[in-house]
């Protein structure tokens, strides 16, 4: 019965837990959840990169390198003269967390020495589809987002 009248008292120590936790907490949690919700809405293009390893018995490693994109749904498809190459002949990476709520993924193939121009890298994700040639060492930095093809260090 004691407690029942403590509770119900002006000055009970409760109500004012109570009153900070419908004001100052559930404010926060609010602006977090919209903030999320937001973020669920974004789209966050890839920047995408090819590299190229040293050629060995005649063939070139070549990679191909999106990150930091958003959402994670993603499509990397080699093509030679605008076919996809057979799935037995690319080696996908894993899709990984980039560190800021963005993913990184990467797939691989082995190219012929000295017929590299003939091969694309395309991206498809979100809807938006990008083919292009990027040549073996080109500067990432000169990459754009999805209309051209960047680099991280993920998993091929």
């Amino acid at each position: 019965m004691e407690v029942k009248k403590h509770w119900k008292s002006d000055d009970s120590p409760s109500k004012a837990q109570w009153a900070h936790v419908q004001g100052t907490i559930g404010g926060r949690l609010q602006r977090y959840l919209n903030s999320w919700i937001a973020f669920n809405k974004t789209i966050v293009s890839p920047v995408v990169t090819v590299i190229c390893g040293e050629a060995l018995e005649d063939t070139i490693n070549a990679t191909c390198w999106a990150f930091g994109f958003y959402p994670w749904i993603i499509s990397l498809t080699w093509l030679q003269d605008g076919e996809p190459l057979n799935q037995d002949t690319q080696q996908s990476g894993s899709l990984l967390p980039y560190g800021n709520g963005t993913y990184q993924t990467c797939v691989s193939t082995r190219i012929p020495q000295g017929q590299e121009q003939r091969f694309t890298c395309h991206v498809r994700h979100s809807g938006k589809e990008s083919t292009g040639t990027v040549p073996c060492g080109a500067d990432p930095a000169a990459s754009k987002p999805m209309a051209s093809l960047s680099r991280c260090g993920c998993c091929c």
